[in-house]
């Protein structure tokens, strides 16, 4: 559905792969854990990075998957001009 990057959908048994060991494992997407999981974990990264980009100064863009990159880069430097 194109929101897959903030919140799983219950289909089932997914396949995934830790990016830093390599390791795989199978996601039980039909528990109801696992998904309110996934999404606190989503969301305590998304407010932690974003909290260290802003100290840091840095700007930041929410593009989600079933978006246009382009629309979000288009209005985030009008934006920036703006100001």
């Amino acid at each position: 559905n194109g929101t897959f990057d903030i919140a799983l959908t219950g289909t089932g048994l997914l396949p995934v792969e830790d990016a830093e060991t390599g390791k795989a494992a199978w996601l039980d997407t039909s528990s109801e854990r696992v998904r309110d999981q996934y999404a606190r974990r989503f969301e305590d990264s998304s407010r932690y990075f974003k909290g260290v980009f802003v100290k840091s100064g840095a700007d930041t863009i929410d593009i989600r998957t079933h978006e246009s990159y382009v629309h979000a880069l288009l209005n985030f430097f009008q934006k920036r001009a703006g100001q």
